[in-house]
């Protein structure tokens, strides 16, 4: 042999003459392609002024003096290019590009996959162990956080002087969940879920809410010291195409037992009921795992009870459309428990029965048929005979103005003149 197997690094053979040639070409081929870091991998002509030493790539295609030397490495020696083959597992640094190469065998390539060459913005990196960090810790002093390719952040972490709580990132066993919590020194840590702007956060799955001590589900309230509502909390349905009469949101309450079977036992429900700013609610309570409205509120303020059973007791429902917020719903009574300095009706009565007007009248209200003749009083009337048979509402001035009569409180006066009758017609008969 009469050279190296690996570098072809050529030997003084014995009794050779000029040693020192043979010996300076090895230094030179060691000089070029140890530690080997080349100014640029991917021109295809020499370079015009090169410094003695220079070390380049040949680009693909090459011409001039490296015609024909694509891939190998080319250095400037004694005003000379030499030229070297690259065998598979060379790396060479690339200056112009601040990246690491490895020879394949056929291509240069980044080495990149599996590696430690995008460690290079701490010059001193202190990973504390292996890249897995088993056993070890990798900080962030600077607060960056981790970030993708192009520099983003993906996971950042803030800076604090007193930085004693942090999130605790757990696995699981199978057969239960990961966990992400609030951990640190405090005994009571918050754990914030914050979108940005108009952002939302979501769910992919179904939410769970579970607390042994607090209420499953709490909104907190973020404005200052005022009187308005808490706004800006929404269950928000969305739909692909127009949306038609009955599309809708509900809510529905469940609960599950011991074995872990989810009973659902009523709803709240809101539907669209005209146009897109009006809705219709519906409280569907279950009866045996069916769901019927039992209470249902129209755009227009309109209330009915489907369900509401009828009764044998003499107290009746009163809608007192005086109140505020109007029409606070009652129930009238007729027991002593509610009356004091009680007397028998006096003379009066004929008084107010007799200057009564009985009227009949075709009605306007959108409830009535209006094609039909109605029998009533007019409560203006009735107000100025006897104020006590009126219900009255107030205007928008706040004064009080009747509204309706009365006509539960007309049996009194009516039964008075029935037993009269009856006991005129007793004398008559003695």
């Amino acid at each position: 042999m009469d050279a190296t197997s690996n570098l072809n690094l050529p030997f003084i053979m014995a009794a050779q003459a000029q040693k020192h040639v043979t010996h300076n070409e090895a230094l030179r081929a060691l000089d070029a392609i140890v530690q080997l870091a080349v100014l640029d991998k991917d021109l295809a002509a020499p370079p015009g002024s090169p410094a003695d030493g220079a070390r380049y790539i040949v680009g693909p295609s090459p011409t001039g003096a490296w015609s024909g030397q694509a891939g190998r490495i080319a250095a400037f020696q004694d005003a000379a290019w030499a030229f070297f083959a690259p065998i598979e597992g060379w790396r060479a640094w690339v200056a112009d590009e601040d990246d690491l190469y490895v020879w394949s065998g056929s291509a240069w390539g980044l080495f990149s996959s599996g590696s430690l060459d995008n460690v290079v913005e701490d010059t001193t990196p202190e990973l504390g162990g292996s890249l897995d960090a088993n056993g070890h810790s990798i900080g962030f002093d600077d607060g960056t956080g981790i970030t993708d390719d192009a520099g983003n952040e993906q996971v950042v972490f803030h800076k604090t002087a007193s930085a004693v709580n942090q999130i605790g990132i757990t696995n699981a066993a199978a057969g239960t969940g990961p966990q992400i919590a609030a951990e640190g020194a405090d005994s009571n840590i918050d754990l914030r879920l914050a979108a940005k702007g108009t952002g939302v956060i979501r769910a992919g799955a179904q939410l769970l809410i579970s607390s042994p001590s607090f209420p499953p589900l709490r909104m907190e309230r973020t404005t200052g010291n005022t009187a308005s509502i808490v706004g800006g909390k929404q269950l928000l349905a969305t739909s692909s195409g127009n949306m038609a009469d009955g599309f809708g949101v509900n809510m529905n309450f469940a609960i599950q037992d011991d074995a872990a079977v989810i009973n659902e036992i009523g709803s709240v429900v809101f539907v669209r009921s005209g146009g897109d700013n009006s809705g219709r609610f519906q409280v569907q309570p279950y009866n045996a795992g069916t769901p019927a409205t039992r209470l249902e509120i129209a755009p227009g303020g309109n209330v009915y009870f489907p369900g509401v059973s009828t009764t044998a007791s003499p107290a009746n429902a009163v809608l007192n459309n005086g109140s505020s917020p109007a029409n606070e719903l009652l129930r009238s009574t007729s027991s002593v428990r509610y009356k004091a300095d009680i007397t028998d009706l006096g003379a009066d009565w004929r008084t107010i029965v007799t200057a009564l007007r009985p009227i009949t009248y075709r009605s306007i209200a959108p409830a009535d048929n209006p094609a039909l003749r109605w029998f009533g009083l007019i409560a203006e009337e009735v107000s100025e005979i006897e104020p006590r048979l009126v219900h009255y509402t107030r205007d928008a001035k706040g004064r009080e103005i009747p509204e309706a009569v009365q006509y539960e409180r007309l049996t009194v006066l009516l039964l008075k003149a029935v037993q009269e009758l009856l006991c005129r017609r007793d004398a008559v008969t003695d």
